[in-house]
């Protein structure tokens, strides 16, 4: 029987009515939108009422132009929760917090001059221009959506929405077009176009702690703007009129070799335009801010891609714990088509099973980008790609979230990036077996006779349908194709980044030495080496590829690191210490369960990590968060690996 559903938002008021909760395996025509029988899609999320909280894990695409502006849409967790649009539907009329909402666009209806991601402080203030609350609340990633009325943040001054990104945004056919409202700790970034913006729409707005990257600021209003970081490529743009208009707006581009002498040209210069314009300026306040000389590039791990964490590096990094923007340092795995000579990277050698590296054909360097993608090609049902050794101080920078932005994408595939599958293994259902009570997925259609208290029910489920099996007996029968039922093992498997990491260096080849297959190498020399024709840079890592190899150097006195053993032998025969690999939180923090040094694991065998959804509930509950102190590793030498598992489908 499948594990029950595990939730960390615990319901207010009546569970089901005051509460719903969505879950992507849920089901619609067997839930009620509780916890244990959750819907599956978002448009369910008034069947019993006007709920003031809807909270939902999975990626979402649906019709959801019905928001009351009042109720708040909640992933679980953040990352728990991602909303498609896939370029057709939006979330208009609710706040929205913990959630990715992605490519969003309104089917059915001609595009409103104010719809969009957001809300307004009630149904009576819809349209007014004082009154957007956005989202309303906090950690949204937004990217190429519209968005309500158009503002980035609020412009209520009863609410402050923080730790949003906006990123890429759209704009509707209507009146309004992209402006920035009042928020704190948010990241504006990829919004060029100047012809998609115009001017506050209302007052003057305060924005805090704000991340400015690669993206217009419509710079001659009163806007406040305080302790907030100007990326070099920031435009700032005064428009004369309340909207973009090419023939007498002006670009200005601050200079000077500080961040004061760049604030006090840009200054000098709105000055400057307003004169030849022949009105009163309008300047905007600056309290603290940094007009920094780094651009998108140096600040964010990867903006091309959408990872906007923060370089620890960068001037967004004030010190270890405090950072502009939204999201916190991070580290950057690049992926190339070809990573031969270049360290801390992905190694496209590794990949296996149904998981492949492809060149990103929308960027064109040296060397190459790539895309870590799902080989529809393959008929394997799992596989796995590794990264060559990184070497970090986990104090400084986050280690997880590297592919949170791609994590949903693979739902279209019907893939997790787990080791475990969400069903039980080689067990199915056919037509005509007693169908224990459970939770099942549909993989063709079927004609389900359900007894529930001495009353026999019928239904039909069309193929990936959900089913809760709870009453004295069930079977079904094929509806025009031959079917089965998958039954759930646990439903909860969370998308996870796998990590392994050592403290110290256990073991050494010396130049000369035999190399063995499965074993990883790590040249931690100042100098290159060669392994199989190929150049191994200082800091590069390879696994070997073959049995009784060895690497060539011009010093003969070289050796290289042994970081981990991965053959198929017994613990004596290792030539380093085992170490498994262990889920991390593919959001947030990495913490573990150690006793006496050695990793804890489940009743499942997963080792209990901040991967591990019960690591994040307590023994009351069936657990472990009470026992598992998070704090950060205190190793050096790190190696990641994504796992991807497919499930079967029609």
């Amino acid at each position: 029987m499948a594990k029950k559903f595990y939730w960390r938002t615990a319901p207010t008021g009546t569970e089901g009515v005051n509460t719903v909760y969505i879950h992507e395996l849920g089901s619609n025509e067997f839930g009620d939108g509780t916890r244990q029988k959750p819907y599956q899609t978002l448009d369910y999320w008034n069947v019993n009422g006007t709920p003031s909280l809807v909270v939902c894990i999975g990626t979402f695409t649906c019709p959801l132009l019905t928001g009351n502006h009042s109720t708040t849409i909640k992933g679980d967790y953040y990352g728990a929760a991602t909303f498609d649009g896939k370029g057709l539907y939006c979330p208009y009329g609710f706040g929205m917090q913990n959630m990715r909402i992605i490519n969003t666009g309104i089917e059915g209806i001609s595009h409103g001059s104010i719809f969009g991601v957001g809300r307004a402080g009630n149904a009576s203030g819809v349209g007014s221009a004082s009154h957007v609350n956005g989202v309303a609340s906090s950690f949204c990633f937004i990217d190429s959506c519209l968005l309500y009325m158009g503002v980035m943040g609020a412009t209520n001054n009863q609410v402050n929405p923080s730790r949003g990104i906006y990123s890429r945004c759209k704009t509707n056919e209507g009146t309004y077009r992209l402006s920035l409202g009042r928020g704190t700790n948010n990241t504006y970034v990829n919004n060029p176009d100047p012809a998609l913006w115009q001017k506050t729409i209302s007052d003057n707005q305060v924005i805090t702690y704000g991340l400015f990257g690669n993206t217009v600021v419509v710079i001659n209003y009163a806007n406040t703007y305080s302790n907030c970081l100007f990326a070099s490529d920031t435009q700032f743009w005064c428009f004369k009129g309340a909207t973009y208009n090419p023939d007498t707006d002006v670009l200005i581009t601050p200079v000077g070799s500080t961040s004061a002498e760049r604030q006090a040209d840009l200054i000098a210069k709105i000055n400057a335009v307003y004169a030849e314009w022949g009105t009163t300026a309008v300047v905007p306040t600056f309290n603290s801010c940094v007009f920094s000389g780094q651009s998108s590039y140096d600040i964010f791990v990867d903006h091309e891609h959408q990872n906007y964490n923060v370089k620890r590096e960068s001037d967004a990094v004030t010190n270890a714990g405090t950072y502009y923007g939204a999201l916190p340092p991070a580290m950057h795995l690049p992926i190339y088509e070809s990573s031969i000579g270049y360290p801390a990277t992905w190694d496209e050698r590794t990949c296996s099973g149904c998981v492949k590296v492809m060149a990103d054909p929308s960027i064109t360097k040296t060397p190459q980008p790539a895309l870590i993608c799902y080989d529809e090609a393959s008929s394997a049902t799992q596989g796995q790609i590794l990264s060559k050794i990184v070497t970090i101080n986990p104090a400084e920078v986050q280690i997880s979230g590297i592919y949170a932005f791609f994590a949903s994408k693979l739902s279209d595939y019907a893939i997790q990036l787990n080791k475990n599958s969400v069903f039980e293994k080689e067990t199915k259902y056919l037509e005509g077996d007693n169908i224990p009570a459970g939770m099942y997925k549909v993989v063709g259609s079927i004609i389900l006779s359900q007894t529930v208290e001495g009353v026999t029910e019928q239904y039909e489920v069309a193929n990936e349908g959900i089913i809760f099996i709870v009453g004295e007996s069930a079977s079904f029968v094929n509806n025009g194709i031959e079917s089965y039922l998958l039954p759930f093992a646990d439903p909860n498997h969370m998308n996870a980044m796998y990590c392994r990491c050592r403290s110290t260096i256990y073991a050494r080849a010396k130049y000369g030495d035999t190399l063995y297959k499965g074993v990883t190498y790590y040249n931690d020399n100042d100098h290159a080496i060669k392994y199989h024709g190929r150049n191994i840079a200082p800091g590069e890592s390879f696994i070997c590829e073959f049995d009784d190899e060895t690497y060539v150097c011009d010093n003969t006195d070289c050796s290289i690191a042994i970081l981990f053993d991965d053959r198929d032998v017994s613990d004596s025969e290792r030539l380093v210490p085992t170490s498994e690999f262990i889920p991390a939180d593919i959001w947030g923090s990495y913490f573990v369960d150690k006793s006496g040094g050695v990793m804890q694991h489940d009743a499942d065998g997963v080792p209990i990590a901040s991967g591990n959804y019960l690591s994040h509930f307590n023994t009351a509950n069936g657990g472990y968060s009470d026992r598992i102190h998070k704090s950060i590793i205190n190793q050096r030498y790190v190696q990641f690996a994504l796992f991807i598992t497919k499930n079967p489908t029609l």
